[in-house]
């Protein structure tokens, strides 16, 4: 996997940059430098949360992942990062609180609904990453990142 100047510098993080969001068309390598950060993380021993929007794209970063894992020789990287997409999420909190589902509600505010009760019923229980990283992150409401 070659990775472009920009994209070794996501990966190294040689700023110590908390929040990013890279730009940049199809293809110019922004979700292979994702996964890359996500390998550099692990072999830290930094907990990982790579979160997709759909399925697809959760599986393809997963294999990027282990790909980027034996270029830079990372071998439990898989114990440090986790992967959700979504959609999945949401199905999860749904079957367990569907009491909290609404059909009267628009989607926008349905998924507001559920994750806003999810987060209550989790109280101080909520899983801790040491980063979340997002790919295709324009597909998300605002309100959803709240």
């Amino acid at each position: 996997l070659t990775l472009s100047t920009r994209a070794r510098e996501v990966t190294n993080n040689p700023k110590s940059i908390k929040n990013r969001r890279v730009r940049g068309p199809a293809g110019s390598g922004k979700s292979l430098a994702l996964a890359s950060r996500a390998v550099a993380l692990a072999q830290e021993g930094k907990e990982v949360l790579v979160v997709s929007y759909n399925i697809t794209l959760f599986h393809y970063l997963s294999d990027l992942c282990s790909r980027g894992s034996r270029e830079q020789k990372v071998r439990h990287w898989k114990q440090f990062v986790s992967f959700t997409h979504f959609s999945g999420l949401l199905k999860d909190l749904f079957e367990q609180r569907p009491e909290t589902w609404d059909p009267e509600i628009e989607w926008n505010q349905a998924v507001i609904q559920v994750l806003s009760e999810a987060y209550k019923s989790y109280g101080n229980d909520l899983p801790t990453y040491d980063a979340i990283l997002v790919d295709e992150g324009q597909d998300f409401e605002g309100e959803w990142w709240a």
